[in-house]
């Protein structure tokens, strides 16, 4: 982040030392107002940049066995382009090492997801997932396991076909 800092600094001294340059050349002054305007356009955009960039800085920090499963994108009043282009702020992630099989039952996959946000704390939810019913069910934090060894009605939620999840989890 603080190389990203002084690439935008150098950025707005170049545009500085042109404008600069220019005036010198014709023989004017430079106006007072060109500092503050080009500072406060670089930090401007320096902020925009690192809001929008977030996401991929955050996946290509991730080892391969982790995979996106999902994101979500979001608005703030604060930052009103984001009603144009909203800004993704949350992902999903599964690392691959963790899912884990039912013994009997293969089709059942023991999944942790990773749930990651801007400016925010990760999270882990743990989920169970049905390859042959395209559905899986968030875990409680301490659930509640009958004789068979499956969560005691679990709470099924339906996947579409091709979903992310289903993909890294049944592959």
């Amino acid at each position: 982040m603080l190389i990203r800092l002084v690439a935008a600094a150098v950025v707005a001294a170049t545009v500085l030392l042109l404008i600069w340059a220019i005036c010198h050349s014709t023989g004017r002054t430079m106006p007072r107002l060109v500092w503050p305007l080009v500072i406060a356009a670089s930090m401007f955009g320096y902020a925009v940049y690192d809001e929008y960039s977030w996401a991929s800085r955050m996946r290509a920090g991730l080892p391969e066995r982790i995979a996106t499963v999902g994101e979500g994108r979001g608005t703030s009043p604060f930052s009103p382009w984001t009603y144009l282009v909203p800004r993704t702020e949350r992902l999903s992630v599964i690392d691959r090492a963790t899912i884990r099989t039912h013994p009997d039952r293969p089709t059942l996959r023991l999944v942790e997801v990773v749930l990651l946000e801007r400016a925010r704390s990760t999270l882990r939810v743990n989920e169970i997932i049905d390859c042959d019913a395209d559905r899986y069910a968030v875990l409680a934090t301490e659930p509640v396991f009958g004789p068979d060894g499956l969560p005691v009605d679990p709470a099924w939620q339906d996947l579409p076909d091709g979903a992310p999840r289903l993909q890294v989890a049944c592959g």
